[in-house]
């Protein structure tokens, strides 16, 4: 694993971690979230919501003790919380015939699509105008960013605390986009030190292709730079032949560039 995916599985990792931890005793309770964070390995979930997005396991491939053994134990993870879709994260140099034999018995099998890691440095942004006006969130801004969010993930609104509970937490810093009075779009973006990472963004059905996207990207990574970042990583979708990617397509206008893919993983009979 090279520098530069160590370092941007080191903020990636704080930054879902603290987030699992925001929600209060009695939702997360209620979510049934579990953080599992040891030798450079991340596993973290949410029993009560069905989506890949909160149930993942990070920097399997660094594990001192191998990453069949990281595998199999973030397997028995999400077996004891009763998670029944999950992605493990696995960089192609680690996939081997003998990991991928052990996991096919085990009956997990790779998604068609791998996620493509991004970074980019401290250069300034280019300015940039909209028709929208991009601000912090406020408390009151709360139930349309969970809206949002959830409409954007396809989660149920069970999942709400897991993006309300970040908005002023030390540490996260939530945007929104806003046409007039209506709140579009929301995105997040994750700062620590010197680094930055740019979470979770979504734009309202119907307000979708009209710039929000980069307009909240663009917001986010202004901040981090006049913050004191000297790095911002992110990540999406790899693309794939018929399929749109206007986030990939964004990241590359903004100053990423793509460094690492990683393929994912997940029990074979769920959907995707």
């Amino acid at each position: 694993m090279t520098t530069a995916v160590r370092h941007i599985e080191g903020i990636e990792q704080a930054a879902w971690a603290d987030l699992l931890r925001a929600p209060s005793h009695d939702d997360a309770r209620r979510l049934g979230l579990f953080v599992d964070q040891r030798d450079g390995t991340l596993t973290f979930g949410a029993g009560g919501v069905d989506s890949i997005l909160f149930n993942r396991s990070l920097g399997l491939d660094s594990a001192s003790g191998g990453v069949e053994l990281a595998c199999r134990e973030a397997q028995r993870l999400f077996e004891r919380h009763k998670v029944q879709r999950y992605f493990l994260h696995l960089y192609p140099q680690t996939c081997s015939h003998t990991l991928n034999h052990l996991l096919a018995r085990a009956g997990v099998a790779r998604y068609h699509r791998g996620w493509v890691q991004f970074v980019r440095g401290d250069e300034p942004i280019a300015e940039r105008t909209s028709p929208l006006e991009v601000r912090r969130a406020r408390a009151s801004d709360a139930p349309a960013v969970a809206e949002i969010l959830c409409q954007g993930f396809d989660v149920d609104s069970l999942a709400t605390p897991l993006w309300t509970s970040v908005i002023g937490r030390q540490g996260w810093h939530v945007f929104v986009a806003t046409a007039g009075e209506l709140v579009i779009a929301a995105g997040a973006v994750f700062i620590e030190g010197e680094h930055a990472y740019l979470a979770f963004s979504a734009t309202r059905p119907g307000w979708r292709c009209r710039g929000a996207q980069g307009a909240l990207m663009h917001a986010r990574i202004q901040h981090a730079l006049e913050s004191g970042c000297r790095s911002i990583v992110t990540e999406t979708g790899e693309a794939v032949a018929g399929e749109e990617n206007h986030s990939y397509r964004n990241m590359l206008r903004y100053g990423f560039t793509a460094v690492a893919l990683r393929h994912n993983y997940g029990p074979a009979h769920q959907t995707w």
